[in-house]
């Protein structure tokens, strides 16, 4: 069996390493929605929208 100490101390490192995670992750999110708020692009062919016809039995 584990001491006590061990195991705090591998929650510790643990809690840690997810924590770091976490940073990344919004750190990373915070630079793709800021690129993507920033950098104004449209595609460069546009697809016309065109309506699809209700079927009768649907209205």
């Amino acid at each position: 069996m584990t001491s006590p100490l061990k195991t705090l101390a591998l929650l510790a490192v643990l809690l840690h390493a997810i924590r770091c995670v976490n940073t990344a992750a919004f750190i990373a999110l915070a630079c793709y929605y800021f690129a993507s708020y920033c950098v104004n692009t449209s595609p460069a062919v546009q697809l016309p929208l065109t309506p699809l016809t209700l079927s009768s039995a649907t209205t």
